[in-house]
């Protein structure tokens, strides 16, 4: 897939504008993108979270914070609410997503709320 993307970059005469980061994603990775100021116009952040072992809404919402701000616009997966199917149940924060919602079920609400609780303003 990455030799497809990266050739696709390269007909659309994007590089240097674009970049793929084929890494493991830790939460403190977005505060230390944060720290240095480094935004991008858009962000992909998909199958991440479902990964983290963030064990209170507090850490999340702090994460999530920091994500937001390291771009102008971002697209975002979290896990489904309510989803405790096998897939689910292997990845790391699988028992934390209801602490993260909780009892929140409008994914809108939850990353407005989010940023709302560091002072982020969202469109």
């Amino acid at each position: 897939v990455l030799e497809i993307q990266e050739q696709k970059i390269k007909e659309l005469r994007v590089e240097g504008r674009m970049m793929i980061c084929q890494t493991m994603v830790k939460p403190e990775h977005f505060s230390a993108l944060e720290a240095v100021h480094s935004v991008s116009d858009y962000q992909y952040v998909l199958s991440v979270f479902h990964w983290f072992d963030l064990k209170t809404r507090e850490d999340f919402e702090k994460t999530i914070a920091a994500l937001l701000r390291n771009s102008k616009t971002t697209f975002i997966e979290l896990p489904t609410i309510g989803d405790n199917s096998k897939l689910i149940r292997q990845q790391v924060g699988w028992e934390n997503f209801v602490k993260w919602y909780d009892g929140r079920t409008d994914t809108g609400i939850i990353l407005r709320e989010a940023a709302e609780a560091h002072n982020i303003v969202v469109k």
